[in-house]
């Protein structure tokens, strides 16, 4: 009897257990996929590429004259002492992280973890590495490449891409960026 009432109670508790692990979980699974929902339409419709990808381009620079070392700088969450001298347009997105390459790319990492989400930027002289090189998964302007996981997941996830983009108002901030020009000093 006093068996049965142990394993009982002990059911009892597993179960409040998992059922309050698996209302965490979904609240925290919700929370991302707001939150790649929000980072998406920032980029795609908020953002002025241009000035995104000058403000690429002086990081790059940086790097080129030994202001900044290569590497990964984390900025939205315990920030690198370094992000705090980034462009306005890069901190104003709240990225996870910023990479630079030695071969002058910069990633911008919106989201990481369990799925993916920012652009890479590409200096104007940038040499595909091989053949078959991906840039990204969809060019917003020239050099500059939005990338999502969602590609990999869903063939058609460019469908998806273009009904947020049609969606949104942006007028004049839909530009193809081929007469656009990066002075020194623009954010």
């Amino acid at each position: 009897m006093i068996f049965t009432r142990v394993v009982i109670g002990a059911l009892i508790v597993l179960a409040v257990g998992i059922s309050m692990f698996g209302w965490r979980t979904c609240a925290f699974v919700s929370h991302g996929l707001r939150y790649a929902e929000r980072a998406r339409t920032q980029l795609l419709c908020d953002t002025d590429h241009h000035a995104l990808l000058c403000a690429c381009r002086q990081l790059s620079e940086r790097v080129a004259i030994g202001n900044l070392c290569l590497g990964k700088y984390r900025v939205r969450l315990d920030p690198a002492p370094e992000a705090s001298q980034f462009p306005e347009t890069i901190q104003d997105l709240g990225p996870s992280y910023v990479r630079i390459d030695d071969d002058g790319r910069v990633m911008i990492e919106m989201l990481g973890g369990l799925g993916h989400l920012g652009v890479l930027a590409y200096p104007g002289d940038y040499e595909k590495p091989f053949s078959d090189f991906r840039y990204g998964d969809r060019e917003l302007v020239p050099d500059l490449w939005y990338y999502d996981d969602g590609y990999r997941a869903d063939p058609d996830f460019d469908k998806v891409i273009d009904t947020i983009l049609a969606e949104q108002k942006h007028g004049d901030r839909q530009e193809d960026g081929r007469n656009a020009q990066c002075t020194h000093g623009e954010d």
